[in-house]
């Protein structure tokens, strides 16, 4: 399956880019095939079609690419739901506390604790947290509780 991209919303919102352009490839390609059938000179015309063919070549590529986008996505859809019991002790060091990293924990809807990249880190998702949230479950310690 690969590794998860950084961000579920991002990669998603990479597919339909890669459509726009697929389609505007297309478009090119059979403009030129156009051209290539009113132009007169053969050696004009089989420059045409090459560039046609390179053209619907690139808007494949690109198809395939949104196509694996999707289906990777589709894949982590699918874990979310079939895996209802997501509590995991994630212990790393600190390289892996990246604020991206949460997020895409949180994306993947698994609860997590481990040590932050940075104490940044932790204030930046701190202030996030409604202070309804933190509940205080000991006099010197407070936790928020997520909710979803």
């Amino acid at each position: 399956m690969g590794s998860p991209p950084s961000s579920l919303a991002k990669y998603r919102a990479h597919i339909q880019p890669l459509l726009i352009q697929a389609k505007t490839l297309e478009d090119r390609a059979r403009k030129r095939e156009e051209e290539a059938f009113r132009a007169r000179k053969h050696k004009r015309r089989h420059i045409l079609e090459r560039r046609s063919k390179r053209l619907y070549v690139r808007a494949g590529l690109l198809q395939e690419e949104a196509d694996r986008t999707l289906k990777t996505s589709q894949s982590f859809d699918a874990l979310r739901q079939h895996n209802p019991r997501r509590g995991i002790l994630v212990r790393g060091d600190a390289g892996f506390g990246t604020i991206e990293d949460v997020m895409l924990l949180t994306e993947l809807g698994y609860d997590f604790l481990f040590k932050g990249y940075s104490p940044h880190t932790a204030r930046v998702l701190a202030k996030e947290v409604a202070e309804s949230q933190w509940v205080r479950f000991n006099p010197i310690l407070c936790v928020a509780t997520w909710h979803y």
